[in-house]
Formats: structure tokens, C-alpha cells, sequence
């Protein structure tokens, strides 16, 4: 279609330019012939189409599930199709949830933290949360309530 428009375009252009050639030749054979006539160079630009796309850059940003799916994928070397993560609570900077792998029974759940702008899973699993996977972040009570202290072997309530 775009071709077939740029041919009759360039037929007209073509067409448009000759017409103009001609009415100036006839012009000129009409000026007095006793006149001394000096030689008139006419350019007539050849007609050039020139099609340039615009390019539109498409900026995507990924959702924290997606991103969150990504990185249980290449931490257990699977696929993002393979991963299905819930969110249970996000505040923006931490999150919690769960994390089922296709094929798998059971799920698990997760601790991660935001880094640098990236998603990093602190913590996994079935059981209770340990103390020393979470006290290098400030997760806030409502996600991690009490977290195991493998140390005194004691569970800790954390307020």
C-alpha cells in the first residue's frame, strides 16, 4: 500500500514537473524576438522520497511480582513460567508472601528486601523464620512477628 502511494506520488511530482517545464518553454518562446535572450537554466529537483520510520522507544517497567518471579527463577535455575509468587504484604521496600514451583505439592514462604532498586530474597522456605537471615534488614513487625534465635535456641518476639 505505502508503495503503491509513493509511485503515484512520484508519477504527480513527475507529471507536476513537466507541466511547469512546458508552461515555462512556452513562456519563453512569447517574449519579443527582437530581445537579446540570455540562456535561462531551469533546475527542476528530481523528486525524492525519503520514508524514515519514528522510532519510539518502549520503556516496560516489570511489576514486583514479575521481578520478585524472576529472581526465584534464577535462584533455583528455573523457569519464569515454573514460578508463581503471591504477595502478602509489600510496603515498597520489603515483602512478603509465598512462592510455589510447578510440579511441587507445597509452597514456601519468602522474606525480600530491596536493594539498590532490585529485589533480593532474604529468606525462603517451610519453617519458622531464622533470626540471622533477617538482622542485617529492618523488616517491619507486621511481616516477620517472631523469627527463631538459633543461638539460645529460643523464638523471639520481636516488637
Amino acid at each position: 500500500m505505502v508503495k503503491v502511494f509513493l509511485a503515484v506520488a512520484a508519477a504527480f511530482l513527475l507529471i507536476l514537473g513537466g507541466a511547469f517545464g512546458f508552461w515555462f518553454y512556452q513562456k519563453q518562446k512569447d517574449v519579443d524576438k527582437t530581445a537579446v535572450v540570455s540562456p535561462v537554466i531551469t533546475v527542476i529537483p528530481t523528486p525524492t522520497l525519503a520514508i524514515s520510520p519514528i522510532m519510539t522507544p518502549t520503556v516496560t517497567s516489570k511489576t514486583d511480582k514479575e521481578l520478585l518471579t524472576e529472581a526465584f527463577a534464577q535462584k533455583y535455575q528455573k523457569a519464569k513460567e515454573q514460578v508463581t509468587v503471591t504477595i502478602k504484604e509489600n510496603d515498597g521496600n520489603y515483602v512478603s508472601g509465598g512462592v510455589k514451583f510447578e510440579g511441587e505439592i507445597g509452597g514456601g514462604w519468602f522474606l525480600a528486601a530491596k536493594q539498590n532498586g532490585q529485589w533480593t530474597i532474604v529468606a525462603d522456605g517451610n519453617g519458622t523464620v531464622m533470626c540471622s537471615s533477617i538482622e542485617s534488614y529492618d523488616f517491619p513487625v507486621s511481616m516477620v512477628p517472631e523469627c527463631w534465635d538459633e543461638v539460645s535456641g529460643k523464638l523471639v518476639i520481636r516488637k
